[in-house]
């Protein structure tokens, strides 16, 4: 871990550069007052438990040659006030990094977690890969107590993932348990809170997202997947989801 502006100087002057994927010397296409042609929702689900998103970012980034792939998967899950979020970033550039802001500053909570403190409420970050992440916490000497939470890549590859849990939650409430299974192109991640349920995600681990599965538990106890898959599968013009 380290304290430091070193990625401050890749974001710096940016307008979208909040909580979001940024390369080493590449910047976002801050010129451009919409963004929404830039961008490409690939995977969209609602539903009472949980929403899915995917999102190609590649196009949002200048000067475009430098960043190959950018692409974010979210889900939010509901009961247990959670999103993971699934970065997927491929350049020829060394250093990839994901950032988080927080009001609090973000202290070590065990194994790969970070948790930051506002008032009565907190936000835990739990890191899952890389297995051996290189965090950051940066000092942003703001008024409102802004700091940032940035995760580095090792820079040893083009295309690096990283795999993020955060959790929100009062700041006496217990901690979510995350574990993660590897199986062939895929991983499970089983979440359990002890009064707010439980969750279980197949993600595949490959250049893109081609669908996975979530299933939710209002007890303690993760329910029971056979595997990853995608049912019904719909396109439309304006909206893509998973049917039922």
């Amino acid at each position: 871990m380290q304290t430091s502006v070193q990625a401050w100087k890749y974001a710096r002057g940016s307008i979208n550069f909040h909580n979001a994927p940024v390369y080493e010397y590449v910047k976002s296409d801050r010129d451009a007052q919409d963004f929404s042609p830039l961008l490409e929702c690939l995977r969209l689900e609602s539903t009472q438990a949980y929403t899915w998103s995917v999102t190609n970012l590649t196009n949002s980034y200048l000067p475009r040659d430098q960043v190959t792939h950018a692409e974010r998967e979210t889900i939010f899950l509901r009961g247990l006030e959670t999103t993971v979020m699934f970065d997927r970033m491929e350049s020829t550039l060394p250093h990839k990094i994901a950032l988080m802001h927080t009001r609090g500053a973000p202290t070590a909570s065990g194994g790969n977690s970070y948790l930051s403190i506002n008032g009565d409420e907190a936000v835990r970050v739990s890191t899952l890969a890389p297995t051996v992440p290189n965090f950051a916490v940066v000092d942003e000497q703001r008024a409102n107590g802004a700091h940032r939470l940035e995760l580095h890549t090792a820079g040893n590859g083009e295309l690096e993932c990283f795999l993020s849990v955060a959790q929100a939650r009062g700041k006496d409430e217990a901690d979510l348990t995350i574990m993660l299974t590897p199986y062939a192109g895929c991983w499970m991640l089983t979440l359990v809170h002890p009064a707010k349920g439980s969750a279980r995600i197949f993600l595949n681990r490959g250049r893109t997202s081609v669908g996975g599965s979530v299933a939710v538990s209002a007890t303690p106890t993760p329910p029971t997947m056979a595997g990853p898959s995608v049912t019904n599968f719909r396109a439309g013009a304006n909206l893509r989801v998973w049917g039922n």
